[in-house]
Order: structure tokens, then C-alpha cells, then sequence
């Protein structure tokens, strides 16, 4: 199916499941930089804090660095607890550390940072990522500038764990709202089709000759459209009308004439005959004229039209002792006039009658329509009727179908029946094929609405 025909709710299906899949990752990416933005300030002030706390405890005298007894916070006294505090000399040397901190075999590797300036880095102690959080500050003692680099580290372990149980509440009520999100779309794709389906409804029921046009009682959207809908329907009443009064002042202009025709007493069997034929087919066509829907309105079952028409053929075509084998499904609807299809039925099988040998074949069911496409739901009609007579050639099966043209030497008949058959079908917009040879070995007439 090409994009230009997918349905209004397979588009709108598409578009919510890509804004889905870009939006929720957006957001998801989103709302983690924003969290680990903040989780890591947390960390530095954190961290910050502690710094200040030891640098208030810390002091010179002649005898070098004095300490506090204890660090505000016990984890600073439990052996590789995560946290450790540090003071380093200009040279880089540690001359002091918590007592959290047990000596290493390694060197530590600091950065440098310039005197003042609070530097928050990450540093790899005992192989794990740690956070690192240094003041460069100067100590005077009688007139000496002493620089010493104070360093608060902290292990990354909690930071992590917030942040994987952030990660993973996220996703969850991420998935809670594209739930939430889709079970709402499903409801507005429903209410938003309600409008579309009310309209097939009533263009159904326009058809079927149940409203006499498309009511106004819709979104502004499809106001355009139901106007022009209402116009088209106007329109083809109107020429409906025109087409009947016309047909119905020719038919009652020859039938004058046509009596006084029959009435002479001079005529000749023959043409008294000829003259009933054609005084049929005026009551034939006034009568379809005179019909009071459209053909596009009208449905009719087509099974007992078939019952009907085999059982006259069988009459009239008593002495051949035809089989006729009808496949035709109970609910078969012709959406057309019933007189349409009389005619089309009448010709194509009495044509098959008069060809066959000792069997005829119809074959009649409705090819599945997909809602999607223009046909509004409604299933196509295929009508094949077979014979097992010699067939026609292949040079005839172009001509047969001309006014007046005869493919057999049949006493009975004008040529005209596959010609009103191919008018009427082409009225429906549908079309008749015709194959020289089927499996009964006689031409098969198909004819698809």
C-alpha cells in the first residue's frame, strides 16, 4: 500500500508511534542530564563542606601541622569507607590523611590547582573512580607564606547507585505514560473517526435511497465536502429526471404510431412480430425510466433473478435438455436497478443456451472490498457464464460485442444482447471480458462491477 492511500487511522497510527520513539528517548535523555547535572552539584557541595570544615580545624606552629582530634562525619575514621580527606604540601607530598585512608603502594595522582581556585575532578584510588573535590590555600606563620592543598575524596558508589535507581524509575514511568498515551490515542483516533464513519454511514444510506442528501451536522472541515456531495447528488437527480421525461415522451410518441402499425390488416406475420418486439423493449425502457431511484442507489439480490431466469430458459430452450450448474451465494448484492440486471443476466446466459451443447456454467460471488479503498466497504461483483459449446475464435471475439454483429448462426436473435450488456455494465463503471475457450470447452463471459 502506498503512503498516498493509507487510511486517516494508519496515518495517525505512524505519526504517534514516531513521536513516541523520538520523543520518550528525547525526554529520557532529557530529564538523566538534568538529574546527573544535579546529583554531581549535590556531591560538590557536599564535598565542599567537609573541606571547610577541615580547613577550620587545621593549623601551624613551630612544630608543624596541627590537626583536629576527629573529623565531623565517622566515616572519616572507618578504614576505606569511601571517604578520606587529605593535605598536601607545596611539593606534592600528603602531610596529612584521614584515618579512613590506609597507606597505598601506588602514588596518588593529583591535579594541580592554582591558589584559591576550588577544583572538583575525579580521582582512581584503590581502582575505583572517586570524586575529588581540592582548595589551594596559604597559611602565614610569622611572616612565612605557607601553601597547602586541601583535598575531600568521596567514592562514586552512592552517586551511581542514585542514579542507576533514577534510570530505572524513569524508564518505568516513561513506559507508564507511553501506556497512558496510547490507550488515550486510541480513543482519539475513534473519536476523531466518528465524524468520518457518520458520513460513509450516510453516504450508504444516500445510495440506498433511505436520505436525499448528506447532512451539515459535521466539523467544518468536511463542510467543502458535503457540499459538493450534495451537488453531485442534485445534479444526477436532475439529469435522472431529464433522462426519464425525455425516454418517457419518446416511448409515448412511437406507441401511437406503433399501434396503428399492428392494426393494419395488411401486415405480414412477420413484421407483426418484429413490430411486438420492438413494442417490448419501449415498455422495457419506459419502465426503466421510470424507476424511482438511481441505479448506484438500487440493490437487489442477485440469486433469485438467476433462479428466475434459468427456469425460463429451461422452457424455452426445453428441447436441448440444458444443465445449468449455478454457484451464486445467497447474499449476493447487484447495487443497480433490478431491470439492469434482468438484462444482463437474460443475455449472457440465454447467448450461453443457444451455444451450448448440454451444460451452461454461472458462476456468480463478490470479490472482497478493503474499507480502505473507495469502494466505501462495499464488495465487487463478478458474474462468469460458461458454456461447453464450440467456443469463438480469437478474430471474432473483438467484433462480438459491436452493435449487430451475429458470431453464430443462430435463427433467433439481432446481435444486440452483448452490446446492451457492455452499455449497461459500462454505466456501473465495470467492464465485460470475453475468452474465445473455457474449461467447458465454450466461450466464458465475464462481466465485473
Amino acid at each position: 500500500m502506498s503512503m498516498v492511500t493509507l487510511s486517516f487511522r494508519r496515518r495517525l497510527i505512524i505519526v504517534n508511534v514516531a513521536l513516541a520513539f523520538l520523543l520518550l528517548p528525547a525526554f529520557h535523555f532529557g530529564l538523566m542530564s538534568a538529574f546527573n547535572q544535579q546529583a554531581l552539584l549535590s556531591e560538590q557541595q557536599a564535598l565542599e563542606a567537609y573541606s571547610y570544615n577541615l580547613m577550620a580545624g587545621t593549623d601551624i606552629d613551630e612544630q608543624g601541622l596541627l590537626m583536629p582530634i576527629e573529623l565531623d562525619g565517622p566515616s572519616f575514621d572507618i578504614p576505606e569507607s569511601g571517604w578520606y580527606a587529605f593535605i598536601r604540601s607545596a611539593d606534592g607530598d600528603i602531610l596529612w590523611s584521614s584515618n579512613s585512608f590506609l597507606p597505598m603502594q601506588e602514588s596518588l595522582e593529583f591535579v594541580s590547582s592554582a591558589l584559591g581556585v576550588p577544583v572538583f575532578t575525579a580521582l582512581v584510588l584503590n581502582g575505583d573512580s572517586h570524586f575529588n573535590w581540592q582548595l589551594k590555600v596559604a597559611y602565614e606563620k610569622e611572616q612565612l607564606n605557607i601553601p597547602l592543598t586541601f583535598h575531600i575524596v568521596k567514592s562514586k558508589d552512592d552517586y551511581q547507585q542514585r542514579v542507576a535507581v533514577f534510570k530505572q524509575k524513569l524508564w518505568l514511568w516513561l513506559l507508564v505514560i507511553a501506556t497512558i498515551l496510547f490507550i488515550s490515542q486510541v480513543f482519539w483516533i475513534r473519536w476523531f473517526e466518528r465524524p468520518l464513519t457518520r458520513l460513509r454511514g450516510e453516504i450508504e444510506a444516500v445510495e440506498k435511497g433511505k436520505l436525499d442528501k448528506v447532512s451539515q451536522r459535521y466539523p467544518k472541515e468536511l463542510n467543502a465536502l458535503n457540499d459538493s456531495l450534495n451537488r453531485l447528488i442534485l445534479t444526477e437527480s436532475q439529469q435522472r429526471e431529464r433522462y426519464k421525461n425525455t425516454l418517457s415522451d419518446l416511448a409515448h410518441s412511437l406507441k401511437t404510431p406503433l399501434a396503428v402499425a399492428k392494426n393494419d390488416a395488411t401486415l405480414s406475420a412477420t413484421t407483426a412480430e418484429e413490430l411486438d418486439k420492438i413494442d417490448a423493449i419501449i415498455t422495457r425502457q419506459l419502465t426503466r425510466a421510470s424507476s424511482g431511484q438511481t441505479s448506484w442507489q438500487t440493490g437487489c439480490n442477485l440469486k433469485p433473478i438467476v433462479e428466475n431466469t434459468v427456469q425460463g430458459l429451461q422452457k424455452l430452450y426445453a428441447d436441448k435438455h440444458i444443465v445449468f450448474n449455478v454457484q451464486c451465494e445467497q447474499q449476493v448484492i447487484f447495487y443497480g436497478a433490478q431491470a439492469d440486471a434482468f438484462e444482463i443476466l437474460g443475455a449472457l446466459i440465454d447467448n450461453a443456451c443457444k451455444a451450448c451443447a448440454r451444460q451452461v456454467n454461472i458462476d456468480i460471488n463478490s470479490l472482497g472490498a478493503n474499507v480502505d479503498d473507495n469502494t466505501y466497504g462495499r464488495a465487487k461483483l463478478s458474474i462468469q457464464v460458461s458454456d461447453d459449446g464450440d467456443g469463438i475464435e480469437e478474430q471474432q471475439i473483438g467484433n462480438i460485442l459491436k452493435r449487430g454483429y451475429r458470431a453464430d448462426s443462430y435463427e433467433q436473435g439481432h446481435g444486440l444482447g452483448l452490446a446492451v450488456v457492455q452499455d449497461i455494465v459500462k454505466t456501473y463503471e465495470g467492464k465485460l471480458e470475453v475468452c474465445g475457450q473455457s474449461e467447458l470447452g465454450g466461450a466464458i463471459f465475464t462481466v465485473t462491477i
